[in-house]
This record gives structure tokens, C-alpha cells and sequence, in this order.
């Protein structure tokens, strides 16, 4: 597997976790990047060196739980999806 492959794998957890957890914690709002808003659990906090090609990073030293956003263009998104779906295929 791709590092690319695992940052797209990590995301969707990510994305899974947070729908989870929404019910059971507060959510705090965040602007980043190229203007987009991600909401998190308050307990998570920014953090900075966890990935130098992310546009927001957070943490959480208790839970030891941590994460990052990175943006990419839709074009190159689109083909690295193809790129992982061709691959399955095989």
C-alpha cells in the first residue's frame, strides 16, 4: 500500500471517528487552508510537526490520538482515486 493510499485510509477513520465521536463530545470549529471548516472534539487541540505538508494538525497527548488535513486539487484527487481503484481491480 502507498503512503498516499494510507494518508486516503487514514482520512476516511478520521472521518468515521469523528461522526462517532460527535455524539459524544463538544465540537469546535476550525478555519485552514484555502478556507474550509472541519469541526473536532474539543479535547482535540492545533498542533504543529506532525506533517509538514498538512494545512491543520491536531493532537490529543491523553487519548494519544492525533491527526491531520491535507489538501490536495480535485484533478489530483480524482486521479489518485483511479489510481487506487485500478489497483484493486488487479
Amino acid at each position: 500500500m502507498s503512503i498516499k493510499q494510507i494518508k486516503k485510509v487514514l482520512a476516511g477513520i478520521l472521518i468515521a471517528t469523528s461522526v462517532t465521536v460527535h455524539a459524544q463530545a463538544a465540537m469546535k470549529n476550525y478555519k485552514a487552508g484555502h478556507v474550509f471548516d472541519i469541526s473536532l472534539p474539543e479535547y482535540m487541540v492545533k498542533t504543529t510537526g506532525l506533517n509538514s505538508a498538512a494545512t491543520i494538525q491536531f493532537k490529543n497527548t491523553v487519548k494519544d490520538i492525533a491527526g491531520f488535513v491535507i489538501e490536495d486539487s480535485k484533478e489530483k484527487y480524482k486521479k489518485d482515486f483511479e489510481s487506487i481503484m485500478l489497483s484493486i481491480k488487479d
